[in-house]
């Protein structure tokens, strides 16, 4: 009887549940594997409204105090920025070259007199 006790022991030590699995690592951010920021625009003029060109193309017009949406663009290059009193070639600041960080939300004004 001691012997079949001492067996029963052994047996149920090897089927022991395995020690348990690590969870896996959290996701990366979206931002982080494209390589994007999400630029927002911001018009700080009191009385006129602006055009917001990006890399040549317009993509938002603020009326004055206004902040755009933001915008999903690619981060560590350069862009062209330019501000422009509303349908005119007018610069309503200097033209800016930003370089959004990886997973930035730059906030770009400009305050025309």
């Amino acid at each position: 009887m001691k012997r079949l006790l001492v067996v029963a022991m052994l047996a149920s030590a090897c089927g022991a549940p395995a020690a348990p699995t690590p969870p896996p690592p959290p996701p990366v951010p979206a931002c982080q594997s494209n390589n994007t920021a999400e630029a927002q625009f911001g018009n700080r003029s009191a009385t006129t409204t602006q055009d917001i060109i990006w890399d040549g193309v317009k993509i938002f017009t603020l009326t004055p105090g206004q902040n755009s949406a933001t915008r999903t663009v690619a981060a560590g290059v350069a862009h062209r920025l330019e501000t422009r009193v509303t349908n005119t070639s007018t610069l309503a600041c200097a033209i800016s070259m930003p370089i959004p960080a990886t997973c930035a939300l730059p906030l770009y004004t400009c305050a025309f007199p």
